[in-house]
C-alpha cells in the first residue's frame, strides 16, 4: 500500500525582522524594549509624584472644602469692614483715587451727637430711625468706631456714665467696680469693648476673663464723671437727653427684669447695676421690682437733668413727640457751623426739607 509523503511549507526569510533582531543582538533599542531611566530622573519623578499626592490629600480634606465656603467669606467680610472703618486710604490707593471712602474716625475723633436715656427709654428705635431715614452712622450702646458704624454718634444709656457723680470714697469706688466688672452681666447693654478697642488686647473668643475685667475697670474709671472734669476721651459736638413718659419706662423695665410681675422680685442684674451707679440711693433687696425700677429711672433722670442745668447737656426732647428731623436739628446736623461731616448735612437738609439749614440755629 502507498503512504502519503509529508510536506513542509518553506519558511520565508523576513529581512525586517532579521534586521530588528540584529539590532537587539548588537545592543540597539528594539520596538518592544523600554529604556531604563537613570537614578536622577527616577528620583525627580518620584518626588513629583509625592508632592502631587500630598497636595491632592490636602485639597480633598473635608475641612479644606468647608473652609472655602466659610473661612474665605469670613475673611472677606472682616476685610471689607476693616478697609471701610479703619483704612479707607487703602481703597483710594488701590483704585488710584477713583474710590474715596469716608475718612476713619478714631477714638478721640469728634462725633456729631451723643443721646443719653435710661434703659427702656426708646433708644433702639431712635438709633434705627436716624440710620434708616437720615443715613447716619449712629451706634446703639456703642461708640467703638474701629469695628462698628458709630462715626456720627451714639444712643446709649451707659454713656450717661460721664454725667454721673462717682463714689466719693476709695472704698465706695472699689465696691462699685466689683459689682460692675467682676462678672459679666447679661442684658445690661454694657461691655468695655463698646467704648474702644481693647487696650489690653483681650480676646473676643472669650466673653469675660481677667483681661476683660481689667479693661472694664479702666473704662469705668476713665468715663465716670468725665464730663465734669473735661477728660472724656471721645468728644461729641452736641449731647441730648432723651426722655420718655416715666411710667412707660418703668413698665418696659418691669417686663425685662421683674420675676413674678411688677410686685415680684427684681432680677439681680438690674439691682447690681442700679446700686453700683446710684450709690447714694438706698436699694433694698426686699424692694418690689416696680420700686427698684422706679428708683433707677428717677436717679438717672435727675442726674441728666442736673447735667443739663450745668451746661453739660445741650438739649432735651420727648421721644414720643420728636421726629428724626427734630432730633437732627437739636443735634446741630442741619447747621453749617455745627455739622461735623458735611455730606450728612446736605443729606439731612434734603430729607428734612430744610435747604437753608436755619432749623439748626
Amino acid at each position: 500500500g502507498g503512504t502519503a509523503a509529508a510536506t513542509t511549507k518553506p519558511i520565508k526569510n523576513n529581512p525586517k525582522k532579521n534586521q530588528r533582531g540584529k539590532k537587539d543582538a548588537e545592543g540597539g533599542v528594539g520596538h518592544d524594549s523600554v529604556r531604563k531611566k537613570g537614578p536622577p530622573e527616577a528620583k525627580a519623578e518620584k518626588e513629583k509624584e509625592k508632592e502631587e499626592t500630598l497636595w491632592q490629600t490636602f485639597t480633598s480634606h473635608p475641612l479644606v472644602n468647608v473652609g472655602r465656603f466659610i473661612l474665605v467669606p469670613y475673611a472677606l467680610y472682616w476685610g471689607f469692614h476693616y478697609v471701610r472703618l479703619q483704612r479707607p486710604d487703602l481703597a483710594s490707593a488701590a483704585t488710584l483715587g477713583l474710590v474715596r471712602l469716608r475718612p476713619a474716625v478714631g477714638v478721640e475723633g469728634e462725633r456729631q451727637v451723643l443721646i443719653v436715656a435710661p434703659m427702656s427709654g426708646g433708644t433702639v428705635q431712635v438709633a434705627h430711625d436716624l440710620g434708616e431715614k437720615l443715613g447716619l452712622e449712629v451706634g446703639h450702646e456703642c461708640s467703638n468706631t474701629a469695628w462698628h458704624y458709630a462715626r456720627d454718634g451714639t444712643v446709649s444709656w451707659m454713656h450717661g456714665l460721664r454725667f454721673l457723680d462717682p463714689p466719693d470714697t476709695r472704698d465706695g469706688m472699689a465696691k462699685s467696680l466689683t459689682k460692675l466688672c467682676d462678672n459679666f452681666t447679661e442684658a445690661m447693654g454694657f461691655h468695655p469693648d463698646m467704648y474702644r478697642p481693647s487696650q489690653g488686647k483681650c480676646s473676643h473668643r472669650r466673653r469675660w476673663d481677667q483681661c476683660w475685667r481689667d479693661e472694664c475697670r479702666n473704662v469705668v474709671v476713665r468715663e465716670w464723671g468725665c464730663a465734669r472734669t473735661g477728660r472724656c476721651e471721645t468728644p461729641y459736638r452736641r449731647v441730648l437727653h432723651q426722655v420718655r413718659h416715666p411710667l412707660r419706662t418703668v413698665e418696659s423695665l418691669a417686663s425685662k427684669f421683674c420675676v413674678g410681675g411688677i410686685h415680684g422680685a427684681v432680677h439681680p442684674s438690674l439691682l447690681t447695676y442700679a446700686s453700683a451707679l446710684f450709690w447714694e440711693v438706698d436699694f433694698k433687696r426686699d424692694d418690689s421690682c416696680a420700686v427698684t425700677a422706679a428708683k433707677f429711672v428717677l436717679g438717672y433722670s435727675e442726674a441728666m437733668r442736673g447735667a443739663r442745668r450745668d451746661g453739660l447737656i445741650d438739649g432735651r426732647y420727648k421721644v414720643e413727640e420728636a421726629s428724626p428731623c427734630d432730633v437732627a436739628r437739636l443735634a446741630g446736623l442741619l447747621s453749617e457751623e455745627d455739622a461735623v461731616y458735611p455730606p450728612n448735612r446736605r443729606r439731612a437738609r434734603s430729607v428734612c426739607n430744610d435747604p437753608s439749614g436755619s432749623g439748626g440755629d
